[in-house]
């Protein structure tokens, strides 16, 4: 997808109704536009994938996350190598504060590309206590990884912590009929 063809999409009027965007990995997308859309039309989706894209950093999750206050699922981040370090602990932060509903979320970035404080504990807190409904949290293998992990387990939340490795969040869950695709 381009600046050009979501423009002319939000132009036309077809957003009104639209429950979930994923726009993995279109990079002639700018974060201006992406920024745009999601001040206009983020408190209607219920999904969100904005991955594989370099050019997409925390700047613009910390300057939108208060207009997705009906997000049930958000990924977030790329796995290919960037220059800029993202800070997680603002983004969980908010993502406590203003996505309560938030019931599945995967941050793509690497160890090499994600910085956090060693206070970041009472960011997680807030997480865990405010986003009940969270099923899923993915992130790669590393430090965070394993304090969060650490602080669900304690609150007897085991199976929400999850690895890259194992596990990948879609907007599939989204769709209206998505128990009809599960097998038994």
């Amino acid at each position: 997808m381009s600046d050009y063809v979501l423009t002319k999409w939000m132009e036309s009027g077809k957003c009104a109704s639209l429950k979930s965007l994923d726009v993995d990995a279109s990079d002639n997308l700018t974060e201006e536009m992406l920024q745009k859309f999601i001040e206009k039309y983020g408190e209607q989706l219920e999904g969100l994938g904005c991955s594989g894209m370099g050019h997409v950093t925390d700047t613009l999750w910390n300057a939108v996350l208060h207009r997705l206050t009906n997000a049930r699922i958000l990924v977030m981040g790329t796995s290919e190598s960037i220059t800029t370090k993202i800070h997680v602990d603002h983004m969980i932060d908010s993502l406590a504060k203003f996505c309560p509903k938030l019931e599945r979320l995967e941050f793509r970035w690497d160890n090499d590309t994600l910085r956090f404080s060693d206070k970041n504990q009472k960011a997680i807190d807030l997480l865990r206590t405010r986003c009940l409904a969270l099923k899923s949290l993915v992130l790669c293998d590393g430090r965070l990884y394993e304090i969060m992990k650490g602080n669900f387990e304690r609150a007897d939340r085991r199976s929400v912590i999850r690895t890259t490795a194992n596990s990948r969040v879609t907007l599939h869950y989204l769709v209206q009929n998505f128990d009809e695709l599960l097998f038994g």
